[in-house]
């Protein structure tokens, strides 16, 4: 049951980082905006912070990637053991095929 309530809680982590109005201004500001056109003018562009500022948003609307590193970083929390590699590599990326599924039965992908 344990492993239910965490694989919620990381997909739920994945969603507010990639997709809620939480993480919204801080994702434009790191990857830019599109403008918005009303009429012929644009209105509301704003540059990215970082040149690789749109490569790295796509990489945190993804639910899979996320989920790859909460899995991995999360593991040795979960396991209380630092050295159990295979472990770590495991649910990382049992965290990162659980979010895609659900992001894919959700829409976000």
């Amino acid at each position: 049951m344990l492993i239910l309530l965490y694989f919620a809680a990381a997909f739920g982590f994945c969603y507010v980082v990639g997709h809620s109005k939480v993480s919204y201004r801080i994702r434009v500001f790191i990857g830019g905006r599109e403008p918005e056109r009303v009429g012929d003018v644009d209105v509301g562009a704003q540059p990215p912070a970082l040149k690789i500022g749109p490569a790295l948003i796509s990489f945190l609307e993804c639910p899979a990637w996320i989920g790859w590193w909460v899995g991995a970083l999360a593991a040795p929390l979960i396991l209380n053991d630092f050295n159990a590699i295979a472990a770590i590599i495991l649910l990382a990326f049992s965290t990162s095929g659980v979010n895609f599924a659900l992001g894919r039965m959700t829409g976000i992908i």
